[in-house]
């Protein structure tokens, strides 16, 4: 294969998206546009800061390594999806998958964290730009929704219960960071907590529940936060009113010295260290991004392109892998503030991440004065709101099934590593598809004493057929196709059987499995001395048995196409080959007929 042809195979890969989809936007910017993008950008800026903290603090990282991850996922998010609608940046479940997966990983240092972290945002970034350019993207509708929810409900527990040694003021020792783990110790420690910290906690929180109940359009966590450093800078209030001699513990200062933008930690031992967990954040990732964009969209009246905009979350996560920040998810709540606050185009996230960096720099002497314990309540109170009661109870009573991976993700989520949670669940909703699609369900039938078609009160019980006719409906794929065969086989043990005719047009999704099973079908009836006939075969079904030789083996002669201009034709024409087959014996044959139970059955 020449090199032309290489690089025109690569430009196919990439014609349905835009490398640079901003200069699209620059074309029709107006200044009334810049001015209503730079308004929305401050308020956006100003509840992002405090939440990347938080979002850090989640995944035992420090506060910086938050702040770098909103800042450079906010600039290069929009630069390469083109869009206002997606505001990218770390959220409450990566951030909490984050922390599992390191834990995971054996970093139980935070230098540890930070050096395994940049590798596992760089494979994030490398997934999900896969997913665009192989337009993986579109498939997210195949994940269950309660896969979804049973994780963000398992996420949103694991993120209150590991603030709870920070709101306590305690450091725990021997915790794998898994829910049960952060609870057993908690406990064992009980005698530690440090009572300043959780007074100090509360009253931030109720700061916080103040402000978004009477000044809702006031950055609710920001205002919380300088409450809490303005109490503790002007009182020593838990050494005069508490007595206490330990001090609330406070974030510490960071110099940005030592941050360099460059390629991670590529070597086989880390990237197989790090696989795992970020495969299973893209998959988040991916489904948090989507969905979070298509809702803002379709409020705007828009369309969301959700290949591009993957693209661009794929970008942001490798820049942020390149500048050692968290991972970039989509976040509903910046993404509905960016639009509320007027946001007209994709330079209001741009100037957000500007704002980011602005404070990145300014703040660096000062987190000193922030205490751990009122970022704690914040991100717990943040947890809570994940929590959808609502979905919780539509997923609890749909069905079992839905039910059953529900409670199992959940509870993967609590007592596994959270990225397993995302695998257990997947798997089991998929599992439970194959199930449901693979179980055929036969009914046999036959003429009553009135001479009416009814259903037989026993399988087997009815009088022995020479001709019968078998309703295929439903999915003959792998999963049910050998199911089916036995079932089929079943009958045909019946020694006075002579034909057997199966009606094809409700059968779905032949694949190789179901060809192969039903060609040894085929042959040993017919060592058997019985024949099977074949009618209202549709057209990809029909191609099917052409493309795979099955025609030839069944014959062309015992095959009849669907003719959906007289439905009943096709069959009409098998059975009167069938009666031609039996030849003198066909006066006396008799005909049953077996189906699906759906509602209405008619005779052949």
């Amino acid at each position: 294969m020449n090199t032309g042809r290489l690089f025109a195979r690569a430009r196919a890969l990439f014609e349905h998206l835009d490398l640079f989809p901003l200069r699209r936007v620059v074309k029709t910017l107006t200044a009334r546009d810049l001015a209503a993008d730079a308004r929305a950008s401050v308020n956006v800026a100003l509840l992002t800061l405090p939440m990347g903290m938080a979002f850090a603090l989640m995944a035992g990282l420090p506060v910086q390594i938050g702040i770098i991850g909103c800042a450079v996922a906010a600039v290069a998010g929009p630069i390469f999806s083109g869009t206002r609608f997606l505001a990218f940046g770390p959220s409450n479940a990566t951030a909490v998958m984050l922390l599992s997966a390191l834990a995971v990983a054996g970093c139980n240092t935070a230098d540890e964290r930070v050096a395994l972290l940049p590798t596992i945002v760089f494979l994030v970034g490398i997934f999900l730009l896969l997913a665009a350019i192989f337009r993986v993207a579109n498939f997210v509708q195949y994940i269950s929704r309660t896969v979804v929810a049973g994780y963000i409900t398992a996420a949103a527990v694991l993120i209150m219960a590991n603030q709870l040694p920070n709101l306590f003021g305690i450091s725990l020792r021997d915790s794998n960071g898994t829910f049960v783990s952060v609870i057993k110790c908690t406990i064992v420690q009980w005698r530690e907590i440090h009572p300043a910290s959780f007074v100090l906690a509360a009253g931030t929180l109720f700061v916080y529940v103040l402000v978004r109940k009477f000044l809702p359009k006031l950055p609710d966590m920001s205002i919380a936060l300088i409450a809490s450093c303005v109490l503790m800078v002007a009182t020593n209030w838990w050494d005069d009113v508490l007595g206490q001699a330990k001090e609330v513990e406070t974030l510490k200062d960071f110099s940005l010295e030592a941050f360099r933008f460059g390629i991670p930690d590529l070597t086989l031992h880390t990237v197989n260290q790090a696989f795992s967990a970020a495969l299973a954040i893209s998959i988040l990732a991916l489904i948090e991004g989507t969905s979070i964009g298509k809702s803002v969209a379709a409020r705007a009246g828009a369309r969301f392109n959700t290949n591009q905009e993957v693209f661009g979350l794929g970008m942001a996560n490798l820049c942020c892998g390149l500048a050692g920040g968290m991972q970039a998810s989509g976040s509903l709540t910046r993404s509905a503030l960016t639009a509320s606050s007027g946001a007209r185009t994709a330079f209001a996230g741009i100037f957000s991440g500007v704002i980011l960096f602005a404070a990145l720099f300014g703040m660096s002497d000062w987190m000193h004065l922030i205490p751990k314990p009122a970022l704690a309540a914040l991100v717990m109170f943040a947890g809570t709101r994940l929590i959808n009661l609502k979905a919780i109870r539509l997923v609890t009573t749909a069905t079992p099934g839905d039910r059953a991976v529900f409670l199992f993700t959940l509870i993967s989520g609590l007592v596994a590593p959270l990225d397993v949670a995302i695998y257990v669940g997947v798997g089991l909703s998929i599992l439970l598809f194959l199930r449901k699609t693979s179980t055929p369900g036969i009914v046999e039938y036959e003429y009553n004493d009135a001479g009416e078609l009814a259903e037989a009160k026993k399988m087997g019980a009815t009088r022995n057929p020479e001709v019968s006719i078998v309703h295929i409906d439903g999915n003959l794929y792998f999963g049910s196709a050998e199911i089916f065969q036995d079932q089929l086989r079943r009958m045909l043990a019946n020694e006075n059987l002579r034909i057997l005719i199966l009606k094809f047009r409700n059968a779905h999704h032949l694949d190789a499995t179901s060809v192969i099973l039903l060609e040894e079908l085929v042959r040993s009836a017919r060592a058997a001395g019985r024949n099977i006939i074949i009618c209202e075969v549709r057209g990809e079904v029909y191609q099917v048995f052409r493309s795979s030789r099955l025609l030839s083996v069944i014959g062309r002669e015992n095959v009849f196409r669907d003719r959906p201009e007289n439905l009943t034709l096709s069959a009409s024409l098998a059975i009167r080959h069938a009666y031609k087959l039996l030849g003198a014996d066909a006066v006396k044959a008799e005909v049953s007929i077996f189906a699906k139970d759906r509602g209405e059955h008619t005779a052949g």
